[in-house]
């Protein structure tokens, strides 16, 4: 019974990426696409001036060094509504592409991962699944308000 269940499953996985990839789903190009803030409920933090640079880890998460700061710290983004994935880049809210190690200028906050929206450890909430994957419990998360090429 299970295995017929497994094997089921495993059948509904594989047509649901063969039809994603038949119809150019762009959702599913990016994995979990760009995490971003919900548009009229921004994060809850305290808003500061923040300079860094953009850091693309192995595992594809786009991740924050400060400015000044220790380079094995780099928090998670949180980007502002209206950014999107491109690949190993972002095309922020004004069109511009950021990637791999280009200085940011931005407002934002550095907040704990239950600051974002139904977030809960292990939980399977966007921001819970995206977050354990990039591992917000050990590098923490930056959210950014606004965000420009520095």
């Amino acid at each position: 019974m299970r295995r017929s269940v497994a094997v089921a499953a495993l059948v509904l996985l594989l047509g649901a990426g063969a039809v994603s990839c038949a119809t150019g789903d762009a959702s599913t190009e990016a994995g979990f696409g760009l995490p971003t803030q919900p548009p009229d409920d921004p994060v809850a933090g305290e808003r500061e001036e923040l300079r860094g640079t953009l850091h693309v880890e192995d595992d594809g998460c786009f991740t924050w060094v400060a400015e000044g700061g220790d380079e094995a710290s780099r928090p998670w983004i949180v980007w502002p509504s209206g950014g999107q994935h491109d690949g190993d880049h972002v095309t922020l809210p004004d069109g511009t592409s950021v990637g791999q190690g280009d200085l940011l200028v931005a407002t934002g906050a550095h907040v704990e991962p239950e600051a974002l929206p139904d977030y809960r450890d292990g939980g399977d909430s966007y921001f819970s699944s995206f977050g354990g994957f990039c591992g917000v419990r050990d590098r923490g998360v930056v959210v950014l308000d606004e965000v420009r090429r520095g």
